[in-house]
């Protein structure tokens, strides 16, 4: 048997936007990886609430990334965002924003880890990678029947001075005051084009043969915390770990398809990302 460490964090405790479902979702994972999988307590790292800094996190991968495990297990339940990127060569972001994650003491001035440090943590690693990642715009970072109540999307909106920065986006339309700028003022001329310089290269994201991710969503979606068997959970979580309960020895395609069908059938509108090269082989071989 394949030997696995994990790490697995989940954060409620948001300063100002606090959510409900992530602790129980990082510990019910916990409890499928010592129970179901026979994970060695000694092989499991959690972070939850107050202990999930940006310090503690990254410390933490540290530890992950240098273990001698032939799996790497990495899950990931809380609030995610995007800040403006408008490099066009060397940190080339086709949405024109980086996704991050957030942690416990998240900021907007670099209190973050984004898409790029996760890329940095698994890049030449020895074993294969798995990464979970329940939280809102979290596409391409290398949440019975659900009830619709109690819904709370797991985003951190991102302050209109930084939306200021990118150029795509026109804020009158963002911040609610009309669908575009010329309802604001019905009798201006016809502005004039705006013209955006070209992007004559166009840098690829490779994927690693040892790397499978799982995403709540894609990057401009949101993910939900919502309420289920008298408990909260992510959807995402929950649809998964279902999932794994039912069948585990299930593959990651076949994870990944029966996780879509459970949103959909539930009416869920945030669709998961499954990236990988080798997605054929059972969950965590």
């Amino acid at each position: 048997m394949k030997k696995v460490a994990a790490l697995l964090v989940g954060i409620n405790k948001y300063t100002g936007a606090p959510l409900n479902g992530c602790v129980n979702d990082v510990m019910i994972t916990r409890d499928i990886l010592v129970k179901k999988y026979k994970v060695p307590t000694s092989n499991i790292r959690m972070l939850t609430d107050y202990r999930a800094t940006k310090q503690n996190i990254m410390s933490r991968l540290d530890w992950l990334v240098n273990t001698d495990a032939d799996i790497k297990f990495f899950w990931y339940s809380g609030h995610g965002a995007q800040y403006p990127n408008q490099d066009y060569t060397s940190d080339f972001e086709v949405d024109g924003q980086d996704e991050l994650i957030c942690p416990v003491d998240f900021d907007w001035e670099g209190t973050w880890i984004k898409d790029d440090d996760f890329a940095r943590y698994f890049s030449n690693v020895s074993g294969k990678i798995v990464a979970i990642f329940d939280c809102c715009h979290s596409g391409t970072m290398n949440r019975g029947s659900f009830k619709q109540e109690y819904i709370k999307p797991r985003a951190m909106p991102t302050p209109v001075d930084l939306l200021s920065r990118d150029s795509n986006i026109e804020l009158t339309s963002s911040m609610g005051l009309g669908n575009n700028i010329d309802d604001l003022f019905l009798d201006i001329d016809t502005p004039q084009t705006v013209n955006v310089p070209k992007i004559n290269n166009k840098l690829v994201y490779t994927i690693p043969d040892n790397l499978v991710i799982i995403s709540g969503c894609k990057d401009n979606q949101t993910s939900v915390d919502v309420y289920i068997g008298g408990r909260y959970q992510g959807a995402l979580s929950y649809a998964i770990q279902s999932s794994l309960i039912r069948n585990l020895s299930i593959n990651y395609d076949q994870l990944h398809n029966e996780v879509c069908r459970t949103l959909r059938r539930n009416r869920f509108t945030q669709e998961p990302n499954l990236i990988g090269s080798d997605v054929s082989v059972p969950f965590l071989t």
